[in-house]
């Protein structure tokens, strides 16, 4: 059995250094990311500084590492982000795998700090893209996010640009997406974002209750943004009542909010950064 544990966490950190390849900070995963220009708010998606223990984890397995790239790498890139996040799912199922997981890469020390009234556990969180439905919350929270950016949500459900939208560079380490929005929708966003909380507050109600179990996560709570946008389908006039739609809808789950209106990969969106279309 220990042998088995040892090689499932083997398998869960070469399949979390695949998702988040530590070499370069700007790499572009899933979706638009987002990287704040203040010196108090950093987002990334990849390269935290943990992943640096998984390298370290790795290198004296290169044979195996190198065999499990290799065969993802055959699968489509979208397939892979899903299977592996699933893969995480799995692991984050089990209580003691998920707290030994999330003491490997719990930042150290007291690094929380407040900014528009929101108190941030840690600086580092991830961006729009990685989880645009809010399916891994949990999984992202274990691995020692500070935030996590949902998104981007629109009004209704939509399936986004045809596949192959996502595109590997080996060479250059990195991915180039095409994804166009596809999200489940806010009503269904909304309603996974409720049960998370719910589920939340619980989890952190029996950790104030009993403080001496060891099995509990540290009681921090996850800071959630909401990355919201347009329909496709929606004219660029009638653009402000999507925006409007998203914030009503999640306003009472998400901390913040980000209106995306820079994506290249919805047509015309990018017309709504003129004055008048800011100003509706």
């Amino acid at each position: 059995l220990f042998h088995v544990l040892n090689i499932v966490d083997l398998c869960f950190a070469i399949l979390i250094n695949l998702c988040c390849p530590s070499e370069q900070v700007h790499q572009v995963d899933v979706a638009n990311l987002c990287f704040s220009k203040s010196t108090k708010l950093v987002e990334i998606s990849t390269n935290v500084k943990q992943n640096s223990s998984v390298k370290v984890l790795l290198s004296s397995h290169p044979g195996m590492y190198k065999l499990l790239r290799n065969i993802l790498f055959l699968f489509p890139p979208e397939w892979t982000h899903y299977f592996s996040m699933n893969c995480l799912r799995i692991l984050c199922s089990i209580p003691v795998k998920r707290n030994f997981i999330s003491k490997y890469f719990r930042p150290k020390g007291n690094l929380q700090f407040s900014i528009f009234n929101l108190q941030f556990p840690n600086r580092i969180g991830l961006g729009a893209g990685f989880d645009k439905n809010a399916k891994y919350l949990r999984e992202l929270e274990t691995l020692g996010f500070g935030f996590v950016e949902i998104g981007t949500v629109t009004p209704l459900p939509q399936k986004g640009n045809p596949k192959p939208r996502l595109f590997r560079l080996p060479k250059n380490k990195a991915l180039i997406n095409r994804m166009g929005f596809n999200n489940d929708g806010v009503k269904v966003i909304a309603e996974r974002l409720s049960k998370w909380g719910k589920k939340n507050e619980l989890r952190i109600m029996n950790y104030e209750l009993d403080e001496n179990r060891k099995s509990k996560i540290v009681n921090r709570k996850l800071i959630i943004g909401g990355n919201i946008g347009k329909n496709k389908s929606t004219p660029n006039e009638d653009a402000w009542k999507d925006y409007e739609i998203c914030f009503k809808e999640l306003h009472p789950y998400v901390d913040y909010f980000v209106v995306n209106v820079s994506s290249p990969n919805t047509p015309g969106l990018r017309e709504l950064q003129e004055k008048e279309s800011l100003r509706k």
